[in-house]
Formats: C-alpha cells, structure tokens, sequence
C-alpha cells in the first residue's frame, strides 16, 4: 500500500475514533437515571448494561484512535524506506 492510502486510512480511523467517542459519552451519561437529583453520595441509579457498553464503545474509539496513528507512522517509514531506496540507487547510478 502507498504512503498516501495509510494516510486516508489513518484519518478514516481518527473520524471513526471520533464518532465512537461520541457515541460512548452518549451511552455512559445516558446510563445515570435522569430523574436522579438530591441523593447521597453513592445511591445514584445507574443502568449497568449500558454503562458497560459505553465502556466498551470507548475501549474500541481508543483502539481506532491508536490505529489511525500507527498508520500515520507506517506512511512515515514507508516514505523515509522509499526515499532511502532512491537515495541509494541515484549514488549507484552516478559511479
């Protein structure tokens, strides 16, 4: 794959990062009772199952977040292998 297809690849991870991380702050503040105002610390009403799932959403936005890096970093040592590559082969050609 090119150095530019990592790129587009590592930018399509960050907007899905994004819109994961989202959709996890969505869940996890959705997962507290609304109807929840003056409790004691502690007793507030918290729907487990979707709690867990933000969690889980939010394991995977930081998992997409993670990956769209490390192709930014492969687009880089694609490039620098390339330019290397070149380098070399323009000092063998001009002996």
């Amino acid at each position: 794959m090119s150095p530019q297809r990592w790129i587009v690849a590592g930018w399509t991870l960050l907007v899905c990062s994004a819109v994961l991380a989202g959709a996890s702050l969505v869940l996890v503040l959705g997962s507290v009772e609304s109807d929840v105002r003056v409790l004691p610390a502690g007793s507030a009403f918290v729907d487990v199952r979707e709690l867990l799932i933000g969690a889980i959403v939010a394991v995977c936005a930081g998992v997409a977040f993670f990956s769209g890096l490390f192709c930014f970093l492969w687009s880089a040592l694609a490039r620098s292998r390339r330019q290397s590559e070149e380098l070399l082969e323009a000092l063998r050609s001009s002996r």
